[in-house]
């Protein structure tokens, strides 16, 4: 497994929501704590994903989704901003 510092910025956006996906995966089993934190920690990589490589915000949405009622502002606080389509 290579570096992530030595991964261009798709490939790490990539392995970020990688990350995240484990992370939900892991939260489905979890006791409510534990996944709360785990889709936290998969809104996290999602975030970090979508700077590195904008227009993937839908897997943070379904992070969102994920979460049981009454911590999904905690989550939305976590989304990046829009970002604005590349004008080049």
């Amino acid at each position: 497994m290579a570096d992530l510092s030595e991964l261009t910025p798709t490939e790490r956006a990539k392995r970020y929501r990688e990350m995240a996906g484990k992370a939900r995966v892991e939260a489905a089993d979890a006791q409510e704590d534990a996944r709360h934190a785990l889709l936290l920690v998969a809104v996290q990589w999602e975030r970090l994903a979508e700077t590195l490589a904008p227009g993937a915000a839908h897997s943070i949405q379904a992070a969102e989704e994920a979460v049981q009622p009454g911590t999904g502002e905690k989550l939305a606080a976590l989304k990046p901003p829009p970002t604005e389509p590349d004008k080049t």
